[in-house]
């Protein structure tokens, strides 16, 4: 299901919110290789990603700056002298340019674009990789946008549910005039189809705004209370991130009215 001309190296650090761990991707390229969230500062990650990459590397990129994906950009970005770019200026180096919605670098066959999908933090992106022309050789790179299995966080205050709905919705409009293309997340395993997967997060958050509206208009109001009836049976060691949803969907819910 992995694009012949993408490879993962998967940091080995695992838990509730990285799943298996954090999935860094691996665009071969002629110029070098692109390089997708080298993820946390642990060197032996690094050092797998570099020898996946025999030191040839063309560029960095970052789905989003959150540390799980982020932080080891700096120094891999010594290691093999590349630049790195990411939507946000504090995470790009100084040399590049923040990436813009529809950014797109064409490498021989191999072609790169970027789409700003926020959300789950403002910053985040997505990428859309593909090798030549018509082939159905493709993947979608999504980041936190979307993961390979369970439901990603907006997290409040910087995610936004609006933002989110219409990212995913962007998604959907772009997926559907093409064949399957492979989800390839930041965490979890990859799906062989990317559009009902999208399809799916769509509908998925919908409902829960409207269990949120829902559990508002009988007059539960507070935060927390609200959590406890919508996601009731949750973990405790995943209150934390629901709770940053219900506010982010309550902000819409009241944003909207």
């Amino acid at each position: 299901m992995i694009p012949s001309f993408v490879s993962l190296v998967r940091a080995d650090n695992p838990g509730p919110m990285t799943l298996e761990g954090t999935n860094t991707w691996i665009i071969g390229a002629p110029s070098g290789a692109l390089v997708i969230d080298p993820g946390p500062l642990m060197q032996e990650h690094l050092d797998a990603i570099a020898l996946a990459t025999d030191g040839k590397v063309a560029g960095i990129f970052l789905t989003h700056g959150h540390l799980d994906h982020s932080e080891g950009a700096q120094r891999f970005s010594e290691m093999v002298k590349a630049p790195v770019f990411a939507r946000l200026p504090e995470f790009t180096s100084k040399d590049a340019a923040p990436l813009d919605d529809g950014f797109q670098i064409n490498d021989g066959e191999v072609t790169f674009r970027v789409i700003a999908t926020p959300g789950h933090t403002a910053d985040s992106i997505s990428f859309f990789a593909e090798k030549g022309s018509d082939t159905g050789d493709t993947g979608l790179f999504t980041g936190d946008t979307i993961l390979g299995r369970g439901s990603s966080i907006v997290a409040y205050p910087d995610g936004s549910v609006g933002a989110y709905l219409a990212s995913l919705r962007a998604l959907s409009a772009m997926l559907g005039s093409r064949s399957p293309v492979p989800l390839l997340p930041g965490h979890g395993p990859v799906n062989e189809s990317s559009l009902p997967v999208v399809d799916q997060y769509l509908s998925h958050r919908l409902e829960r705004v409207e269990q949120v509206r829902a559990a508002m208009a009988r007059g539960i109001t507070d935060i927390e209370a609200i959590t406890d009836d919508v996601y009731a049976g949750l973990s405790e060691n995943l209150k934390w991130a629901a709770l940053l949803s219900v506010h982010a969907q309550v902000a819409y819910i009241n944003e909207s009215a």
